[in-house]
């Protein structure tokens, strides 16, 4: 690479780093999002990453797909495999948002037949999803929770 296309790699990465860093934590409103109410499918990523808002969109739970799983996997394995996923996707959202969601202890998700797929007839008997409980702590965004306002 030539020293001129260099530097303007260069000055084209920090224009893109420089729009990022302006981005609000935050948004008022929830960006389009796989795992909003309504989707079609939410994959286990999507669920980890997701902003606040769109988990509050949400409520009290949320429907995560569990990985398409191929050969002959039983429905046991499956959802071994799943719930190995979602606890990791469980440490990320605890470390992002631990002032606004409760610790989802994994004993309490459920693992069921996909929404789309509960009818033998829809040929997706084996597609899986888990049902994760949502404990919030704070009612709103940005609120602080409600241990850490005591008079000292």
């Amino acid at each position: 690479m030539t020293l001129a296309n260099r530097s303007r790699a260069i000055v084209a990465a920090c224009l893109l780093l420089g729009a990022c860093a302006g981005k609000q934590v935050v948004d008022q409103a929830p960006d389009a999002s796989p795992c909003l109410p309504g989707s079609a499918q939410c994959a286990i990523y999507d669920f980890a990453m997701a902003d606040e808002i769109v988990l509050r969109a949400n409520g009290e739970a949320i429907r995560v797909d569990c990985p398409e799983s191929f050969g002959d996997a039983s429905a046991e394995q499956r959802q071994a495999r799943c719930a190995a996923l979602i606890e990791v996707a469980l440490t990320l959202v605890a470390t992002r948002l631990p002032d606004a969601l409760g610790r989802i202890a994994p004993e309490r998700v459920r693992y069921e037949p996909a929404q789309a797929c509960k009818d033998a007839s829809a040929g997706c008997a084996e597609r899986m999803q888990a049902r994760v409980p949502l404990p919030w702590v704070v009612t709103t965004p940005g609120q602080a929770p409600a241990a850490a306002t005591r008079i000292r």
